[in-house]
């Protein structure tokens, strides 16, 4: 099965559980809060950005944030919260899209059914470098 099977419409619009779950304020919170920290007054640059989970309060924190996306439906989904403006994000896959622009924070935060794609995350992740790499991973059961 592809990437673009499993991360379908139907997934893209039962992905998001408000309140619950990866989510609950206390699991999300902390999260955006330490990857704001650790983007500073630079941008950061989130790999398989999906739904905007992490993306949107991040941007609500004023971090500038450009998103990798395989799923088209995950981006349409992120797209009900956030305009290509907010937060731009280019179509691919994260182990070879390039995003222009120099990023001071790379991030990934993946669900277990994203998990078998975390091991390309310094391949891609070294086409994006500015001092000082950050390069955070996070994969959600």
């Amino acid at each position: 099965m592809q990437q673009e099977e499993i991360w379908d419409v139907d997934a893209a619009q039962n992905y998001d559980t408000p309140g619950a779950g990866m989510f609950a304020p206390e699991v999300l919170g902390p999260a955006v809060d330490r990857l704001a920290e650790l983007a500073g007054s630079g941008s950061a640059l989130e790999f398989a950005i999906g739904t905007g989970r992490v993306a949107v309060p991040l941007a609500e924190r004023g971090v500038s944030v450009t998103g990798i996306e395989l799923s088209r439906p995950m981006v349409d989904q992120l797209r009900t919260k956030a305009d290509e403006a907010t937060i731009p994000v280019v179509a691919g896959d994260m182990a070879a899209a390039t995003a222009p622009g120099k990023y001071t924070l790379r991030a990934v935060g993946l669900p277990a059914r994203r998990s078998s794609v975390a091991v390309t995350m310094p391949v891609s992740g070294a086409s994006h470098r500015s001092p000082p790499l950050g390069l955070t991973a996070s994969v959600w059961p």
